[in-house]
């Protein structure tokens, strides 16, 4: 799978090199237009009109407010990693970039002991059985 990713990638280099290296003004302003905002409103306008008659307006609108929110955090997020990489505070835990992974090495602890523990639901069976798994091989380990 990862070569194919390898190969993927590179493919896709090799092609942006070969578009960018014809240095013409058609396609420098192709481009250059592509990158605008506004030149993508319309497409964003025809996806709402689609979730609003393929969903109605109740789901399309949680649906909308989902994305939106969810873009709003992982830019937020973002911008809160980049402002402690280049903050003067960079040695504040709050700030540090170490907090994070700090927060993503315990996330990947957690939800590893909780996979084990339904993937012990076969063999354990109940649900409480599977939280009393969870508790004694995730939460009790130093």
């Amino acid at each position: 799978m990862t070569d194919v990713i390898h190969t993927v990638h590179h493919w896709d280099q090799d092609i942006t090199l070969l578009i960018n290296s014809f240095h013409s003004f058609i396609t420098d302003n192709f481009f250059l237009f592509l990158s605008k905002k506004w030149f993508w409103v319309p497409l964003y306008g025809l996806i709402v009109g689609w979730l609003f008659y393929r969903l109605g307006w109740k789901k399309a609108l949680v649906t909308i407010v989902s994305i939106v929110l969810t873009i709003v955090a992982c830019d937020q997020f973002a911008n809160l990693i980049i402002a402690g990489r280049n903050s003067s505070h960079a040695g504040n835990l709050l700030f540090s970039v170490d907090l994070f992974a700090h927060l993503a090495d315990q996330l990947d602890c957690f939800v590893g002991c909780l996979l084990h523990a339904f993937a012990q639901h076969d063999r354990i069976g109940t649900g409480s059985q599977i939280a009393h798994s969870f508790v004694d091989h995730c939460l009790c380990q130093d």
